[in-house]
């Protein structure tokens, strides 16, 4: 294109950015809509990321970085969450008045949720939570002055519940019976069974504030008062930022008291606590980092300098890396939490910053008073001296348009290597614990790190979720709840993503175990009246009844998944059987007038014997025999109760790990496969209970109320180096190691 070629092109784009702006400025709120944020959402395998002011948001591969996807949307986001399955994105869309259902697989709007009232009034919606059963939500409406409770099912709002000015964000108590709002100025409790507001804490004094923002030297607004708040994963304490003093409150939920103020330095906004609650990470908009705060010590341990104007945090659920999207920059910063060090920074692309100071103030100004009614429309002089400040950026911009696609792609390509190589982003190498927790006030499944660090909640309902078992891969977790009703055998990811029911039947289905290869499931059920055992696929199809006589329970596969032992009292009384995968070849293996198949039976990691309980010998032992039932020797030898609950081999084949009331107490013994070298590890006046040896052989976890309350521990294999892992104060119990 020649010289004047390009003149005429710069004309016509000129005269069109003035009809343009015009248009637009004097529109209703079309570009500035109040409750626009970034926002970042951690997903079961992406990121999602929305920029203040953007009608699109953008979503990051977090296995491989490089993979960023922008998806348009004609309302600027502010933000959402991600169901537990991770097939639906909510986004809040503050210009619309709605709240769009995002496909994650798609990336397509499939449903948008209206918000506004029969008024049709501005809502502007913006922090939402959603309640442990995945089924309401509920979202704090800036210009609506209220909570609007959305029922997810018929997505109708289904109550309004007046707050005081301009709500910001929500936070919900783990039990789902309460949700904390902030305002301008105060925290206001909301009874989720009622939707009556039983609390409220005032922090900022209305009379004495003249505005209710301040303006920061790049142009953008800071609330006076609270804006994010976050709860504890206990659910005993809410921390909320207040942004123009500089502070954090430290809110009791239990008596709905403010307990403490700290400060943590200027301007706190987005808010992420650790998954074990000990660390609150805090983004300071204005000083380009993000504050550590120990919410033991109650005091910042720590800056991290960071990208520009860092506006909100999540955390992975191992509690290893922290992400900020960084609004100024256009970025994501990828922090080692272990460190406290960024690793990598994920540019996004975004142009941002094209508005001087002055004229964003400006505008910000001539939309309060067209919504006070003292003006009509922004005048069309004002939209010309607009585009007048903005077309010498829209020319750079265009002159600069061929070298940004040539050379972006670089940029970014060395950017998003940095992040896909560090260590922080890759799966944890050590081995996880998965367990069952009261802590919520009902058992949930929790994951945490075999030190107990990242303790990170994986369902959220208010049934039950108990017994946890990992597949042989490590990669999916077994489960039973009763959320549909009765007891169901469920699988999830080991993220806690993608949770699916795979029994479906009306009666009672418990105890699944999956065989070596991954392949098949077996699990007991009820629905026949009395406890058979059945197979399915991990798809839950296929299933089919092995047992057909007496009541017949707790099937265990052997370790080449060639067999399966269980019991069964077919015989009138207790007996261990073996029987094929399929149900063919059920044999007696035990032959036993006694009681044999209390509690648990234990195969060999050789596959080669195994040890069970019985009281042939007047009281209960454990005994252990050659897989086809011969040369049974009781390895115990005691008159006390021996094997109670639960006992295993170690991970050599040399021991087994059980529990004995030989001391007076339940307590953790192991004792070689042949009987000898009887040891009680745990050493405890408390009871000691459900021993399971960490995959190396080098650990051992129990559960102990030594506390007063049951909680996970861990020790060496010889009892040294007793650690409690969990400090709920409630009762956790049946941990797991992951293969």
């Amino acid at each position: 294109m020649g010289v004047m070629g390009k003149i005429r092109a710069r004309k016509t784009i000129f005269l069109w950015m003035i009809f343009a702006a015009g248009l637009v400025l004097q529109s209703s709120d079309a570009v500035w809509a109040k409750h626009t944020a970034s926002r970042i959402i951690y997903g079961p395998t992406q990121l999602f990321v929305t920029l203040k002011g953007l009608r699109q948001f953008y979503i990051i591969d977090r296995n491989d970085p490089a993979q960023v996807r922008k998806v348009s949307i004609d309302s600027p986001p502010c933000g959402g969450f991600i169901t537990q399955d991770g097939r639906d994105f909510y986004v809040a869309l503050g210009e619309a008045d709605a709240i769009a259902v995002v496909d994650t697989r798609s990336n397509s709007i499939r449903a948008k949720i209206s918000l506004k009232d029969e008024k049709g009034g501005y809502m502007d919606p913006g922090g939402m939570a959603v309640s442990p059963d995945g089924r309401t939500i509920y979202v704090a409406t800036e210009s609506g002055n209220n909570l609007s409770i959305v029922d997810l099912a018929s997505r109708t709002v289904k109550k309004r519940v007046p707050l005081g000015v301009g709500p910001q964000n929500v936070a919900m108590t783990p039990d789902g019976k309460s949700v904390y709002v902030t305002d301008f100025y105060s925290i206001r409790v909301v009874d989720t069974a009622t939707g009556a507001v039983k609390a409220r804490l005032d922090l900022k004094d209305p009379s004495s504030d003249a505005a209710r923002t301040v303006i920061l030297p790049d142009g953008e607004e800071v609330l006076r008062g609270p804006r994010d708040i976050v709860m504890a994963p206990d659910g005993k304490t809410a921390y909320a930022a207040i942004e123009d003093s500089g502070e954090i409150a430290i809110l009791d939920t239990r008596t709905n008291q403010m307990r403490k103020m700290v400060k943590v330095g200027s301007y706190p906004g987005g808010l992420a606590l650790s998954p074990d609650g000990r660390y609150l990470y805090i983004a300071h908009r204005d000083a380009n980092e993000i504050s550590v705060l120990d919410t033991v010590q109650e005091k910042v341990v720590k800056k991290i300098t960071v990208g520009k104007d860092p506006w909100d945090i999540t955390v992975s659920p191992d509690g290893r890396t922290i992400y900020v999207v960084n609004q100024g920059s256009s970025s994501v910063s990828v922090i080692d939490a272990d460190h406290y060090k960024v690793v990598s920074t994920v540019m996004l692309g975004a142009v941002k910053g094209i508005f001087p100071r002055g004229l964003r103030r400006m505008l910000y100004r001539w939309r309060r008073e067209k919504e006070k009614g003292r003006i009509k429309h922004i005048p069309f002089v004002s939209a010309l001296f607009a585009v007048l400040f903005l077309a010498p950026f829209a020319f750079t911009v265009l002159d600069r348009g061929e070298t940004a696609k040539t050379g972006a792609h670089k940029a970014l390509a060395g950017t998003f290597s940095d992040a896909q190589h560090s260590g922080s982003l890759r799966p944890d190498p050590g081995h996880k614990i998965v367990f069952e927790s009261r802590r919520s006030g009902n058992w949930e499944i929790y994951l945490m790190n075999a030190d107990g660090t990242g303790q990170v909640r994986l369902t959220y309902t208010r049934a039950e979720n108990r017994a946890p078992f990992w597949s042989p891969d490590g990669r999916t977790i077994l489960f039973v709840s009763d959320r549909d009703g009765n007891k169901e055998v469920y699988l999830m990811n080991a993220d806690g993503s993608d949770q699916r029911n795979l029994t479906r039947s009306e009666g009672q289905d418990f105890s699944p175990s999956m065989s070596p290869d991954g392949q098949w499931i077996t699990f007991v059920s009820k629905r026949d009246s009395h406890r058979e055992i059945y197979r399915m696929d991990t798809e839950g199809r296929r299933q089919s009844r092995l047992t057909a006589a007496g009541d017949n329970w707790n099937p265990n596969w052997s370790p080449d998944g060639k067999r399966v032992a269980f019991v069964s009292n077919r015989d009138g009384n207790n007996e261990i059987y073996l029987m094929n995968p399929d149900g063919a070849e059920q044999t007696d293996l035990t032959k036993n007038s006694a009681e044999d198949g209390r509690g648990s039976h234990s195969w060999s990691p050789d596959g080669s014997k195994i040890a069970w309980v019985t009281n042939r010998d007047g009281n209960w032992e454990i005994y252990v025999m050659n897989a086809d039932g011969s040369k049974p020797i009781n390895v115990t030898h005691h008159p006390a109760e021996e094997g109670i609950g639960m006992f295993v081999w170690s991970p050599d084949g040399q021991q087994i790990a059980f529990i004995s009331n030989r001391d007076n107490n339940e307590e953790v013994y192991v004792v070689n496969g042949d009987g000898t070298g009887s040891l009680n590890l745990s050493r405890n006046p408390a009871m000691d209970d459900v021993p399971l040896w960490s995959p190396d052989g080098e650990k051992v976890t129990f559960v102990s109320n030594r506390t007063g309350f049951d909680e996970i521990y861990v020790m060496d294999t010889d009892g040294r180096h007793q650690v409690q892992l969990t400090f709920t104060r409630t009762r956790e119990d049946y941990p797991r190691w992951q293969p």
